[in-house]
């Protein structure tokens, strides 16, 4: 990996808050990430999101699918699948909304939103 830089823009990984245990070194998870073992999925657009290290030598990455149909669902029913998503231990939500009736739930905001919304008013003490 000698001579290879950083594209404009990128970070280390320390420097945006990449959650990885102690016991793993850098050298590690660059190795996993430059063979395609392992991703650190980052959006310069979404800072509050809290990016964490997902590959197959790190710790188990659980995902909540969020989002309504053309053949039905309604917000509530999708705020109660990020609620218990969110009890039960979820690391990510993904919005997979297809149905016409509203936009990817507030295209991505509203559930950015409402993941804090529900984390410190319903799970937090």
């Amino acid at each position: 990996m000698a001579g290879l830089q950083r594209p404009i823009g990128q970070q280390k990984g320390e420097s945006f808050g990449a959650s990885i245990p102690d016991m793993i070194t850098p050298e590690f998870v660059r190795d996993e990430v430059a063979r395609g073992r392992a991703v650190i999925p980052a959006n310069i657009n979404h800072p509050e999101s809290e990016p964490m290290i997902i590959g197959r030598n790190f710790m188990v990455k659980i995902n909540g699918n969020i989002g309504n149909s053309a053949l039905g669902s309604s917000i509530d029913e999708e705020v109660d699948k990020m609620v218990w998503g969110i009890r039960w231990g979820a690391d990510t939500i993904m919005d997979l909304s297809t149905g016409k009736t509203f936009t990817k739930l507030g295209n991505g905001l509203f559930a950015i939103r409402l993941y804090r919304l529900v984390q410190y008013r319903f799970i937090k003490p």
